[in-house]
């Protein structure tokens, strides 16, 4: 007998689960995932951590959360945009980053200021230097904008294996300055 399909979880603004009723969540098995009520799906596709540990950063307007593509078993990297009372400065600013995102999965195009180019980038694809931007929550007619199902602002990342953070984590652990320039 089919299992009935049920409908994504509502989550808080906040990205939390902490109201859900554990019964609502799908009982999807994904590996790594052993406890499905700390976990919520996401635009349908993606299962989003919701523990402490699940955070891999946050910053002023958004936190960052361990995910998993439920399609393919990929691990994914997923931006949630924190509730505000300055909602359409939030708005924008998430639309901006879809758009660079999108931007930068671009070929590169030479350009006639020298100091804008260099070789390498003639033959360097973007997916080789930038992480993929996989999805983002959308209206219906794609636009980016909130969730229609929970009213939050989601962008989904490739997992990057290396992040900024690291990179000065490390420099600081060897007490190596970052040089001036590049």
């Amino acid at each position: 007998q089919p299992q009935k399909q049920l409908p994504p979880p509502a989550i808080t603004r906040q990205g939390s689960n902490a109201g859900l009723a554990a019964s609502r969540l799908p009982s999807v098995h994904v590996a790594g995932y052993a406890d499905f009520r700390t976990n919520v799906i996401i635009l349908g596709r993606y299962r989003m951590g919701t523990t402490k540990e699940d955070i891999m950063g946050e910053g002023t307007s958004s936190i960052c959360r361990k995910g998993i593509d439920i399609e393919s078993g990929e691990p994914v990297a997923i931006k949630v945009y924190k509730a505000s009372s300055k909602a359409s400065v939030l708005l924008q600013k998430f639309r901006r980053q879809v758009q660079v995102l999108q931007e930068l999965q671009e070929p590169f195009v030479k350009v006639d200021d020298p100091t804008l180019w260099h070789d390498g980038l003639a033959t360097a694809a973007p997916n080789q230097l930038f992480m993929a931007m996989l999805d983002y929550s959308k209206d219906a007619s794609g636009q980016p904008a909130p969730c229609p199902v929970d009213d939050v602002m989601y962008v989904v990342t490739e997992l990057a294996q290396y992040s900024l953070k690291d990179f000065i984590a490390q420099r600081r652990a060897q007490k190596r300055p970052l040089p001036l320039e590049l």
